[in-house]
């Protein structure tokens, strides 16, 4: 009776030690993963705001684009004698009636 008390005693302290390393590796995988998503958080963070600044840069030489464009065409366009109007003329379509023609009569 005492080998089977023994044996007993045994197998309940290596039950034990199994669940307490199993306890162990399950707290260090749930602070290994909460630390890893931290680190997520915190990496999608800096990457949002390095698109916005990019897009901040890409906008800023958009505008520069388009003014040095508007000046080039502008140059281009007095170099080749064309002048700035200070009247301007549109057009207007008051009248909208039509006149069908038949050719062929």
């Amino acid at each position: 009776m005492n080998d089977i008390t023994k044996q007993q005693k045994k197998k309940a302290q290596i039950y034990l030690a199994s669940a307490f390393i199993l306890l162990l590796s399950l707290v260090i995988l749930y602070v290994y993963f909460l630390s890893l998503s931290v680190v997520e958080v915190v990496v999608r963070k800096q990457i949002d705001s390095d698109i916005s600044h990019i897009h901040s840069d890409i906008s800023e030489l958009e505008e520069t684009y388009i003014s040095m464009q508007h000046s080039v065409s502008q140059e281009i366009a007095m170099q080749q004698g064309f002048v700035k109007t200070t009247k301007k003329v549109f057009v207007d379509r008051s009248d909208t009636d039509l006149a069908l023609s038949d050719r062929s009569r």
